[in-house]
């Protein structure tokens, strides 16, 4: 149970940013930073890329499996980016 917030398969960042000053753009770099291994997948729908992480326009978008979203966005999105994450069957959200 624990396994997706501790070894998940996929990262979806949503709220990810090119902005080096905001949250989005350093839990995109702190991953990479810390050498996560699975695959991530920054939400931004007006950026192509972060990181040289391709971005995705929303949850619905990326294409692979993805165990844990990681939400930093304004709090009234984050109702929608969660309904997102169970239309994508994203088990944990954070």
């Amino acid at each position: 149970m624990l396994d997706y917030f501790f070894r998940p398969r996929g990262v979806a960042v949503v709220g990810a940013s090119r902005d080096t000053h905001k949250l989005g753009f350093g839990v995109v770099r702190n991953l990479m930073e810390y050498h996560y291994r699975g695959n991530i997948y920054p939400v931004n729908p007006v950026a192509n890329e972060i990181l040289g992480n391709k971005c995705y326009a929303s949850i619905a978008e990326i294409p692979d499996p993805v165990d844990l979203a990681i939400i930093v966005v304004p709090a009234k999105f984050v109702s929608g980016a969660l309904e997102e994450c169970g239309k994508k069957k994203i088990k944990r959200a954070i």
